[in-house]
């Protein structure tokens, strides 16, 4: 098979793969020949693509190596480590690896999260007010739970995945360690008229922590991983439901009910709006966000049966903008090779490469 190389006018993209779900079956094209020294996924995990019933992983070559489908009793959680299975009723949860490897089984009356955590599961209580640890590969609950006042509707791990943060209903901000189980600290982010955490993420380097609360303003906050309030700007949105935040190198970026909102990560200066016009009344439902180590930005953001996918050069101008018939798509980054891309699309995984970067 030949790969593509025609690139749009005006972008620096060339697409070398894609595998297509027909069915049961997956159907590859463009299939580029890879060897150790150049594989088409150049990354120390797998690549990790999930639809509403089935989670596939593959190799490096773009390889299947695991793919499971679940029953409509099934429900589950995953990441590029793997995924946990558990059921509407019952209270096992089926630790899994990216190989499909069944690492441990779990019994507790809660709710499984993984959040690209090697080691660990996030457990949360039916009442989502209590936060527990599980270790992957053993299974074992990592102390008591975390009992709180309020309920949780976010969460990241930091500090080598040494400790969690936690934003809650009541507006609060927790950061809480794991090996000493205690608080580390607690803060109350800007609220507005609305004490609600909405979405928080943490940074690549893992040194900030980027939180979305409040309404009238609804604002996007940092903090420094002690727990230091950097800058507060008002987003300029006011969705009333848990929002989607985004961190990398150089940008934050937190969903508004028209698209994404890009903030300088250094001094919180809204630097562009993503609003792709797509159909009228559809609000935005799934957005995502990657940024390579050049400063080149790939986002997408999704509305109704559509979604724009972007591509920004360093000083967050238009490359290229495209319109796919999906309802979601959901774009990553290679992490031993910043310049490859995948798109995961309900149609299946395409995996591209920066032009410029092209052997």
């Amino acid at each position: 098979l030949v790969s593509r190389r025609a690139v749009p006018d005006g972008d620096s993209m060339v697409t070398l793969a894609f595998v297509r779900l027909e069915g049961n079956r997956l159907v590859r094209s463009g299939m580029e020949a890879t060897s150790p020294q150049q594989p088409l996924w150049p990354s120390s995990s797998p690549l990790h693509a999930v639809w509403p019933d089935k989670v596939l992983y593959f190799d490096s070559s773009l390889g299947l190596q695991h793919a499971t489908r679940f029953s409509t009793n099934e429900l589950f959680t995953s990441d590029q480590w793997g995924y946990a299975v558990y059921r509407k009723t019952g209270t096992g949860i089926d630790i899994h690896s990216a190989q499909g490897e069944k690492l441990a089984t779990h019994t507790a009356s809660a709710w499984p999260r993984a959040v690209g955590s090697p080691a660990w599961l996030l457990l949360y209580t039916g009442d989502q007010a209590g936060l527990a640890f599980v270790d992957r590969k053993t299974g074992a609950q990592a102390g008591p739970y975390q009992q709180l006042a309020s309920l949780i509707t976010s969460a990241a791990l930091a500090d080598g995945e040494q400790a969690v943060v936690f934003g809650m209903v009541d507006g609060s901000l927790e950061k809480f360690s794991i090996r000493d189980a205690k608080t580390l600290w607690r803060k109350q982010p800007p609220e507005g008229q609305l004490a609600v955490v909405k979405g928080l993420a943490v940074d690549q380097n893992g040194e900030s922590i980027l939180v979305v609360s409040g309404s009238r303003p609804e604002t996007m906050t940092r903090y420094s991983g002690s727990g230091t309030l950097i800058w507060s700007t008002p987003t300029g949105g006011d969705l009333r439901t848990q929002i989607m935040v985004h961190a990398s190198r150089r940008h934050a970026a937190s969903q508004t009910a028209r698209g994404l909102v890009l903030f300088d990560l250094e001094n919180g200066d809204i630097t562009r709006h993503l609003e792709p016009g797509l159909p009228s009344g559809a609000r935005v439902t799934w957005t995502s966000f990657a940024e390579t180590g050049s400063g080149e930005i790939h986002a997408s953001v999704s509305a109704g049966a559509y979604t724009a996918v972007y591509h920004l050069d360093q000083n967050g101008n238009t490359k290229n903008c495209t319109i796919l018939p999906t309802p979601w798509a959901e774009i990553s980054l290679a992490d031993k090779a910043s310049h490859i891309i995948a798109l995961a699309t309900a149609d299946g995984v395409s995996i591209s490469r920066h032009l410029e970067s092209a052997p």
